[in-house]
């Protein structure tokens, strides 16, 4: 189960910083010659992104001067930054909330037309929309954080406990079978799914 997951986070999250990375180059003024690289600025969310993400992100856009920086990850850290006039261009950064970020809603970018935020559903997208229609921050990947299991209910209805995303898909659907519902959530919080309590 790990290593499917890890693929899948680790594919969301470069996919996501490519397609913002691009959106914002789309904005940048001016000819630079074919030797002269666009510089731009990621600041991570921690020292574990760096090996594979960043790695992996370079490899995919030669064309461009990517300084990775191991950040914070504290919406507090950049509200500091954006006083002192110092943001980067690109901020990821985990277990956050919409409304957390509202103080920085004025030197972020809009992204709300943009092709990376069309690759999303719009129902979830509606939860990264600011009051005013305009959405500053994308979701990477749905990760769960902490998974806490009745092992007696599992045992009480001879179901297996999961092991990958199709076990766990499988025993939501038996337990449907006696009257037990899954988890659902209306993500007001958009750090909601990062805490699954199931089934106790």
């Amino acid at each position: 189960m790990t290593n499917k997951r890890d693929s899948f986070k680790f594919r969301a999250v470069a996919v996501l910083l490519i397609a913002i990375m691009l959106i914002s180059l789309a904005g940048c003024g001016g000819q630079k010659s074919s030797e002269e690289k666009t510089s731009i600025s990621v600041y991570l969310w921690g020292a574990g992104v760096l090996d594979q993400y960043a790695r992996y992100i370079q490899s995919q856009l030669p064309d461009l001067e990517l300084e990775f920086v191991v950040g914070n990850n504290d919406l507090d850290y950049y509200k500091f930054m954006a006083e002192k006039d110092a943001l980067p261009d690109i901020i990821t950064n985990r277990r956050f909330s919409l409304h957390d970020a509202a103080e920085l809603q004025g030197q972020l970018m809009d992204l709300s037309k943009t092709d990376a935020a069309a690759s999303y559903y719009t129902t979830y997208l509606e939860n990264y929309r600011n009051a005013d229609g305009t959405i500053n921050w994308l979701p990477v990947c749905g990760e769960v954080d902490t998974v806490l299991i009745n092992k007696a209910l599992f045992d009480k209805y001879d179901i297996p406990i999961p092991t990958d995303y199709d076990s766990f898909a499988s025993a939501c659907r038996e337990f449907e079978k006696h009257g037990i519902k899954g988890f659902v959530s209306d993500y007001d919080y958009d750090y909601t799914c990062m805490e699954l309590l199931l089934l106790l």
